[in-house]
């Protein structure tokens, strides 16, 4: 069950990034420079879920369910201390 879930899990996190990386390559060269520290975060993020043990069934749940999770653990991290992994 939970190999289900993170195989969901990532690939809704890598739809997103395809999303996003579709808008920013529309973008000025020097806005895409702007946003390279976000895009890297966001590739950490969609990394994270290829073959994740760390998260239980009720995380997993609960990112499947925001609208868009890329967007919504990049937000939780900029609101962090901690490292990428530690958040």
């Amino acid at each position: 069950m939970i190999k289900e879930l993170v195989d969901k899990v990532y690939s809704k996190l890598h739809n997103e990034y395809m999303e996003y990386i579709n808008s920013i390559i529309r973008l000025p060269i020097e806005e895409i420079i702007k946003n390279i520290y976000p895009i890297t975060i966001r590739q950490e993020f969609v990394d994270m879920f290829q073959d994740a043990k760390n998260f239980n069934k009720f995380q997993l749940l609960a990112l499947l369910e925001k609208e868009n999770t890329l967007d919504y653990l990049y937000e939780v991290y900029e609101d962090t201390d901690g490292g990428l992994h530690n958040f």
